[in-house]
């Protein structure tokens, strides 16, 4: 690993994970975020927006560094930043717009929530009961290219489960997605607003997050993959998602995560994409450490759960 170099870590639900039901969504404790981040406090200096800043202008690191990402802009993310800041520490979140400007939830959490909340069985047989017959019948019998592409992308899921997974974010159409995980929550008594509600940050809360010295950065409008969309419309979801974000904390943003992060989910040409939205740093889950050299375009994250893997710690 290069001596001076930095490694971006995402973070997703960071919430007590015993009273859930079923897998679905896989947290990490309050306890257990705390002392992952004292750790690595105590081996790498942790960067702050302000210092990310310089090192995107082309300043060097001298030692390696680590920068704490947050994605989705979930509720549970005002009580982690509050931790980090206990620790002296900020971070980088980036938002998805549309629960807060839409009053709509993301399939993505939809379908999280109801796997929690379903036993594993049930929850296949109820989505594919809801699916037109053609992507009933893949969800069936899905091919080996999107067994080993869904084995690839969810790595810490059972294979039933990759396979649900990327078949829902980047084989069904989005809207098809999102009909059925809403007729799903019907079943337990929610609906879109009151999903919202305890799932998604509020434009205020963002803005609090901003004003005590963290980054907001962009997710997408969606949440769905940018492969997915036709260049003009990429950009005219990206430009609904940093036109919220302006709106909330009266900042432009100029940084972005790509939704989901792997390959299959990437612009076909991310450092066009990148020059045509207006940003300056937009950072993949291609894992490892990023140097000077690392285009902004395609920068590199790992998953809070993969740090062994990459610090000798």
């Amino acid at each position: 690993m290069p001596a001076a170099s930095l490694l971006a870590i995402s973070y997703h639900y960071v919430r007590p994970g015993a009273e859930l039901p079923h897998p679905g969504i896989h947290p990490l404790s309050p306890e257990t975020f705390l002392r992952q981040l004292e750790l690595l406090q105590s081996h790498h200096p942790v960067l702050t927006p302000a210092q990310l800043e310089t090192w995107l202008a082309g300043d060097p690191l001298h030692e390696r560094a680590l920068l704490l990402t947050f994605d989705d802009g979930l509720r549970d993310h005002m009580s982690a930043a509050a931790t980090l800041e206990s620790l002296g520490m900020r971070g980088v979140f980036f938002v998805c717009s549309r629960p807060a400007a839409e009053g709509r939830a993301l399939p993505v959490h939809k379908i999280h929530w109801l796997r929690a909340h379903t036993p594993p069985g049930d929850f296949i047989d109820q989505f594919s009961a809801l699916l037109p017959t053609e992507w009933k019948n893949l969800l069936a019998a899905p091919p080996s290219d999107i067994q080993q592409a869904a084995a690839e992308t969810y790595q810490f899921d059972a294979p039933a489960h990759q396979v649900l997974k990327y078949l829902i974010n980047f084989v069904l159409p989005y809207e098809c997605v999102d009909d059925v995980s809403c007729s799903m929550l019907s079943t337990h008594g929610l609906d879109e607003a009151s999903f919202c509600a305890f799932t998604y940050l509020s434009p205020e809360e963002i803005c609090q997050l901003s004003k005590r010295g963290h980054l907001i950065g962009c997710h997408g409008h969606l949440h769905q993959a940018f492969s997915r969309f036709p260049p003009p419309s990429l950009l005219l979801d990206v430009e609904k998602n940093k036109a919220f974000i302006y709106e909330a904390v009266g900042l432009m943003p100029d940084t972005i995560a790509y939704p989901y992060g792997s390959e299959w989910s990437l612009p076909n040409d991310t450092r066009r994409f990148a020059n045509d939205a207006g940003i300056r740093a937009a950072f993949t889950y291609r894992r490892g450490w990023n140097t000077q050299n690392t285009p902004h375009h395609c920068l590199k994250r790992i998953d809070c759960n993969e740090i062994h893997e990459h610090l000798v710690i």
